[in-house]
């Protein structure tokens, strides 16, 4: 008989260390899951995400603001006067997003410097886009052809497809971009990361289950309530890997809602405003009207409506703050562990105490 009480004794000591040792490896394994994700998708919300939005919009607006300057410079009036607001604001809009940008900055170093970059060379446009303007307004009725030349090159700095500004900035956008679709690509926001989390919970859920088995057929009793609220609670915390699973789900919509926001963006930047810049001044015939119907041929695109692309950032905004939501999982997780370990304790300490004075 006391071999057999010896026994009984040492497997319910056996069982209480091993229970609680597959309690810690859940709480393990579901904090380093929740964890690794939460980061991962924290680091879109806070800086790949806000800066691809942010380039993007500077992107539009230095269009605008060029294509504000040019046109006034077409139509014959000043795009630096007070009565024409629009390219003073879009400039300033852009310098803001820039400054956004760079304080989002999720390409490192070689991020900044392009962002360095682009910055100095808006201001060299604001100056060269001024100078033109005191060319047109000199006495004696201005210095058309000179403003022109000084227009033109300004926007050739905005615009040209190797160097120019907007296009320098598509390059530093799909570098912040990059960002997005590595955490998309990341393994702990991949379905196969919660598994981590998973495979530990139904081992403890077996243990526990067969636990309970056990101490009913030992111990005569139907229930071991303590131990039936620990798999209550081990179900809950398994649960949670829904989370995880909603939020890896939504920075792939984060990420679906920020390549719509790139596209956009237009496919070319046309020149048909410098086309009116040279009918302004080109009244003859030949090379002349030649250059003019070729640049007009190019029209102008700024992409979508100013409200399309307000909306799109909007929404790819929302869903990416949305995945980086944790809903305080990270507080739940340990506090329904230690629950656990706590009723296993409670639900093995009267077993064990029944043999504890046996021989």
């Amino acid at each position: 008989m006391s071999d057999r009480t010896s026994t009984t004794r040492i497997t319910l000591h056996r069982m209480r260390i091993g229970l609680l040792a597959g309690t810690a490896l859940v709480l393990i394994g579901a904090l380093g899951v929740f964890g690794f994700a939460a980061l991962t998708t924290a680091a879109v919300s806070g800086r790949a995400a806000p800066a691809v939005l942010d380039v993007v919009a500077a992107q539009r607006e230095l269009l605008a603001a060029d294509h504000q300057a040019i046109t006034g410079f077409g139509d014959g009036y000043s795009p630096l006067g007070s009565a024409n607001a629009d390219y003073q604001n879009q400039l300033t809009q852009a310098e803001q997003h820039l400054e956004q940008a760079a304080e989002a900055n999720a390409a490192g170093q070689n991020g900044s410097q392009q962002l360095q970059l682009a910055s100095g060379l808006v201001v060299s446009y604001i100056g060269m886009v001024e100078q033109a303007d005191t060319d047109y307004n000199a006495p004696g009725g201005g210095n058309l052809a000179l403003g022109a030349a000084q227009a033109w090159y300004a926007s050739q700095v905005m615009r040209l497809s190797d160097g120019g500004i907007v296009n320098d900035l598509g390059t530093l956008r799909d570098d912040e971009q990059a960002g997005v679709t590595a955490a998309e690509n990341s393994f702990w926001t991949s379905p196969w990361a919660v598994l981590l989390w998973l495979v530990p919970a139904l081992a403890l859920f077996v243990a526990l289950v067969l636990a309970q088995w056990y101490l009913a057929v030992r111990f005569r009793r139907l229930f071991n309530w303590p131990m039936v609220a620990a798999t209550a609670l081990l179900l809950a915390l398994a649960a949670g890997a829904a989370v995880t699973l909603l939020s890896d789900r939504q920075l792939r919509t984060a990420g679906q809602d920020i390549a719509t926001v790139v596209a956009d963006q237009p496919a070319s930047n046309g020149t048909g405003d410098l086309g009116t810049l040279l009918a302004r001044l080109c009244t003859g015939t030949g090379g002349c009207q030649a250059a003019i119907t070729r640049y007009s041929s190019e029209p102008a695109d700024l992409g979508v409506s100013d409200a399309k692309l307000a909306a799109d950032i909007a929404t790819a905004t929302r869903d990416a703050n949305r995945a980086a939501t944790t809903d305080r999982v990270e507080y739940v997780i340990p506090g329904l562990a230690i629950a656990i370990a706590a009723l296993i304790v409670l639900g093995l300490r009267r077993p064990i105490d029944e043999y504890r004075f046996r021989p």
